[in-house]
């Protein structure tokens, strides 16, 4: 073990051993109604751990990045089933657990059982990620947890059906169909930038194949990427640094084969920010690019 990694698992010195996503939403004071601030600390929870105990950095980058966007205030949805790795014959359990989860949402859950519903969310967030991961234990632990928090959440809605959770054995060898695609214009991709800079970290990689790969499976009237920058620097310098970082994204793209055509470029400066702060404040949240679908 080098001496790095042993540092950085010492509790004192974790805030240096993650992510440009990470400390942002370390850093990022949650605004907004109680699930969305729980749903945050949540996202924030997991992807920690995945970086800390598994290494996974890019798993608990994308966790960071939904938390990012509903500590803003935002809801954030349940992972979509079909954009992990699930062997279509475990593919029904989830099925069933993400219904339970908009049934939820659609009696009020965020605001009658805020925090029970957050922790299902993520729970069932996590589920997926141990399941493709091939978690050894049968039945994964994040599956335990999101049993018991949606159980609670339900047993604040009184009218709503409470359907059991299939075992994942018995569906072994029955194919099932995976959930449908998320809707486009729902999506939401986030990156990040260094102070005052303005090229893509390597950690950015990640984010635009994803958005790349979704482009291509989607029959999309545009993409819109828009730049943005904290407030340290003149409002002038600002709105050119966050053009520029939208110009970084829109290349990247391109280079993935996303056709020029379809991408459109805005930019915010320093007007916009995901966190409000004074003037002449660094703030990582705000040094940004939104690519979103039309």
């Amino acid at each position: 073990m080098s001496a790095r990694l042993l540092f950085c698992v010492l509790p004192f010195l974790l805030a240096g051993c993650g992510t440009p996503e990470l400390d942002a939403l370390r850093e990022t004071r949650a605004v907004g109604n109680p699930f969305s601030t729980q749903l945050a600390n949540e996202y924030r929870m997991l992807g920690n751990g995945l970086k800390r105990s598994l290494f996974d950095a890019p798993d608990a980058d994308h966790f960071a990045r939904k938390g990012m966007i509903a500590a803003s205030g935002e809801n954030v949805m349940p992972e979509p089933i079909n954009d992990w790795h699930v062997k279509a014959s475990q593919i029904e359990p989830f099925r069933v657990a993400r219904g339970r989860l908009i049934r939820a949402f659609d009696l009020g859950g965020r605001e009658i059982a805020a925090t029970d519903t957050a922790k299902a969310q993520v729970a069932f967030d996590c589920w997926l990620e141990q399941q493709e991961d091939k978690y050894i234990n049968p039945t994964p632990p994040c599956r335990a947890q999101f049993a018991t928090h949606m159980t609670n959440a339900e047993s604040k809605l009184t009218s709503m059906p409470v359907p059991p959770m299939p075992p994942m054995d018995l569906y072994e060898g029955v194919a099932a169909d995976p959930s449908a695609p998320m809707d486009p214009s729902l999506a939401k991709y986030l990156v990040f930038f260094d102070f005052d800079k303005t090229a893509l970290a390597t950690d950015s990689n990640a984010i635009l194949d994803a958005v790349a790969d979704e482009i291509r499976s989607q029959r999309l009237a545009g993409v819109v990427i828009v730049g943005h920058a904290d407030r340290a620097g003149s409002e002038a310098y600002n709105d050119r640094l966050s053009q520029k970082r939208a110009a970084a994204v829109r290349q990247g793209l391109e280079s993935r084969g996303v056709p020029a055509d379809l991408i459109s470029t805005q930019s915010r400066g320093e007007n916009d920010p995901m966190v409000a702060t004074r003037d002449n404040i660094r703030e990582p949240a705000n040094r940004r690019a939104e690519i979103t679908f039309r």
